[in-house]
């Protein structure tokens, strides 16, 4: 029998029947040295169990387990989104597990989803996990970069404060521990001088009282017009004084954030969010756009390791696992 085979059988066979904590103990310590695969298979029905959580085996290849797990389907539970069916990828080897997709399902959270994982790395001693971030947050049918706002109101990425960190993190915090702690209105300024490069341009035809001035003005006089709209755009969306940080200006964002609802958002919260990503467009350093060094936000989302404390040492900071529900729009689409 091939080890798909085998595989699917053993899913099957857990699917189908009541197995008892003691049967299922029994049958993971006959597979831990035997065979491998089976044994990663049956540990995460530990972590996320066949009556809560959907397994699916993708086309596993040798030594690798690749694994979809979801929510169970509930048609009553108007709360749930098409995307909580579909919410973890795990790439599993002896060596590390790369997750794919993270995302709040059904009732738990994105973080008690990682915690889920934590746990089952350090129960089948994987020493690694590996990520690339793609959080999202959803607001009123838009996508806000998720990383860059956590960033913005306190120095660390969502997964950073989890113990997720790029080669190149201290660097990264140093530098943008800097960049938030300078005076909001000194970012306005560049940014409403930069505002007319082609990076920014889709951004502003989005907001209808700019995209006016493209459609309705001679080509001298776009510039001027489109940074004294955005001005007054964004002084109503975002009031700041003089003193006030660009940290201090993103915790209150953040606060406001979490009584957006998902739609039907109102004509000033559509907007503020539009603000949002201008701004979060032009502090990215993966622009292709060349503008105020000081004001550049680094971040290499790209590949993100946590180090699971096996044995001995110093141990990253985990959580009991619980169930637990969070605030709903936070969701973190980590799609590579």
């Amino acid at each position: 029998m091939d080890i798909q085979t085998e595989l699917n059988n053993v899913l099957e066979h857990l699917q189908n029947n009541i197995i008892s904590e003691e049967e299922l103990t029994k049958m993971i310590e006959e597979t831990r040295e035997t065979k491998k695969l089976v044994y990663y298979l049956l540990v995460i029905t530990k972590y996320f169990p066949i009556q809560d959580f959907n397994i699916i085996l993708e086309n596993n290849e040798n030594e690798k387990l690749i694994l979809t797990i979801g929510a169970k389907y509930d048609i009553e539970n108007e709360e749930l989104d098409f995307e909580d069916f579909h919410c973890l990828y795990l790439m599993i080897e002896p060596a590390k597990i790369y997750i794919e997709n993270l995302n709040k399902c059904g009732n738990y959270t994105g973080t008690d989803m990682m915690f889920r994982v934590i746990h089952y790395a350090k129960e089948v001693k994987i020493p690694k996990l590996e990520l690339t971030d793609k959080s999202k947050l959803y607001l009123c049918k838009s996508a806000v970069n998720l990383a860059y706002l956590n960033i913005l109101s306190s120095g660390k990425s969502w997964y950073n404060s989890k113990d997720f960190y790029s080669d190149e993190f201290n660097a990264e915090q140093t530098n943008n521990l800097l960049v938030i702690n300078k005076p909001f209105n000194e970012l306005v300024e560049v940014i409403i001088e930069n505002l007319t490069n082609p990076l920014i341009e889709p951004f502003i035809t989005d907001i209808k009282e700019l995209n006016r001035n493209f459609k309705n003005n001679p080509k001298e006089n776009i510039d001027i017009k489109i940074k004294t709209e955005f001005r007054k755009l964004i002084n109503d969306a975002i009031p700041a004084n003089n003193n006030i940080t660009i940290q201090e200006v993103f915790q209150n964002i953040q606060r406001q954030f979490r009584s957006f609802p998902n739609s039907k958002c109102s004509k000033e919260q559509e907007q503020l969010i539009r603000i949002i990503n201008i701004i979060i467009t032009m502090l990215n350093h993966n622009s292709s756009y060349e503008w105020a060094k000081d004001f550049v936000i680094k971040y290499d989302y790209s590949k993100l390791e946590y180090t699971v404390p096996l044995s001995g040492g110093k141990k990253n900071k985990t959580k009991k696992i619980k169930k637990e529900t969070n605030h709903p729009q936070y969701i973190n689409d980590n799609c590579a």
